[in-house]
């Protein structure tokens, strides 16, 4: 489409500063591809221009290939990605919903 659109602000839900203090999905991840720390603007993982905590794909990969199937332990871990039912989920869109509606 090119329809236009009005470019709004990000709805802050909290997920962040979780995940500044949990390092859950690092404890998880037997290949240690995932790294402690503060997020970084360099890209392991090819996505320029983002800041996030980047994977190491190498090290997630031969750990696959090692065990001979996927292994999702940081997903698992992970209090916010691990169900969509989980506590943080239903928190965050309750904030966001509150946000979009003004409360109501």
């Amino acid at each position: 489409t090119d329809a236009p659109l009005v470019p709004d602000r990000p709805i802050s839900f909290g997920l962040w500063d979780k995940c500044m203090n949990c390092n859950l999905c690092a404890d998880a991840c037997p290949a240690g591809a995932i790294p402690y720390g503060p997020p970084s603007w360099e890209s392991r993982a090819g996505q320029i221009g983002v800041l996030k905590w980047s994977i190491d794909p190498v090290r997630c990969y031969e750990y696959w290939r090692k065990i001979g199937h996927s292994c999702a332990k940081c997903i698992y871990a992970c209090p916010y990605s691990r169900t969509l039912w989980d506590m943080y989920h239903i928190e965050a869109r309750q904030k966001a919903l509150r946000k979009i509606t003004g409360g109501v």
